[in-house]
C-alpha cells in the first residue's frame, strides 16, 4: 500500500539488517558456532563463545548442526548473532518483529534483560504477543478494530502507571 501522506528518507550510512521470523537467513549445513564465526571472523574463538553462552549455547552445544535445533534453539542463534552485532556497532534504532516468539518463557525474560541493556544507545521498539518482553517495556502501544476497517491506537505509559498505583485505571490509557 502506498503511504497516505508524510515522507521517508534513509540519512547518509544508514544500514538495514534483516533476521526473518523462521531464521531461514541460517545456514542449517553449519554449527552454530560456524555460523557466528562467519559473521565475526576477526573475533577469537572466546569472543564467540562467550557470546554464545550468553544464550546459553555452551560446550557442545556450539558444535551442534544448525538443521538439528528446534526453532527456539535456531531463533537464539539468530538473536546472539544479533546481539554481537549491537556489542560491535550499537545502532540507533531496531525494529524487531515476534523475534522471540519460538522462545520459551526463560529465555524471553533473557531477551527482554538484553533490550533494556542495550536501550541506552539503542531505542527499540518491538512487535510481540509474548508476556515477557511486554513487562521489560517502558511504553506499550496497542491496535484494535473496534469497527471493521477502522483501526484505533492504544498507547500505555508505563511511568504513568507507576504514578496511578492503587488509583482508578481511567486515564491511564492515551
Amino acid at each position: 500500500m502506498a503511504p497516505d501522506k508524510g515522507s521517508f528518507e534513509y540519512v547518509k550510512g544508514i544500514k538495514i539488517g534483516y533476521y526473518d521470523q523462521e531464521n531461514r537467513g541460517l545456514d542449517d549445513t553449519k554449527t552454530v558456532f560456524e555460523e557466528m564465526h562467519d559473521e565475526y571472523p576477526e573475533k577469537t574463538n572466546l569472543e564467540l563463545r562467550s557470546a554464545l553462552a550468553l544464550f546459553l549455547f555452551c560446550g557442545e552445544d556450539v558444535d551442534k548442526p544448525i538443521r538439528s535445533l528446534s526453532g527456539g534453539e535456531k531463533a537464539l542463534v539468530a538473536i546472539s548473532i544479533y546481539f554481537a552485532i549491537m556489542m560491535v556497532n550499537p545502532p540507533p534504532f531496531c525494529l524487531l518483529d515476534e523475534v522471540e516468539s519460538a522462545l520459551d518463557e526463560v529465555n524471553v525474560a533473557r531477551f527482554a534483560e538484553y533490550i533494556k541493556r542495550y536501550s541506552s544507545e539503542t531505542q527499540f521498539i518491538l512487535i510481540t504477543h509474548r508476556r515477557g518482553t511486554m513487562e521489560a517495556a517502558n511504553r506499550l502501544y496497542g491496535v484494535t478494530m473496534p469497527e471493521r476497517g477502522i483501526s484505533k491506537v492504544l498507547e500505555l505509559d508505563i511511568a504513568k502507571i507507576s504514578k496511578k498505583e492503587g488509583e482508578d485505571w481511567d486515564g491511564i490509557f492515551g
